[in-house]
């Protein structure tokens, strides 16, 4: 595939988008939506403001630079208010 400026392309990871591969949250069973925080995976239920981790590098983060760039950052404002629920706590199945 040649890309142009002009290129979209799709950066939904498709096993988050609502089969709860990544587990579901505990109080509603959303699958939640996917986001990075730095250069972690992570889980978000805008319902009840929580969010899981789900690994680290499993997916490209496209605004990722080199990891001195993460050194001393602020987490992503938008999930300032989110509890964070150990992934154990995500409901799976």
């Amino acid at each position: 595939m040649r890309i142009t400026d002009e290129t979209v392309i799709d950066l939904t990871v498709p096993a988050a988008q609502g089969d709860g591969y990544f587990g579901r949250c505990p109080s509603c069973g959303s699958p939640g939506v996917h986001g990075f925080e730095f250069r972690e995976n992570w889980m978000h239920c805008h319902t009840h403001k929580v969010k899981w981790c789900v690994g680290s590098g499993l997916f490209s983060n496209p605004n990722a630079g080199p990891d001195d760039d993460w050194k001393g950052a602020d987490p992503d404002p938008a999930y300032a208010g989110y509890r964070v629920i150990d992934s154990s706590e995500a409901v799976f199945g």
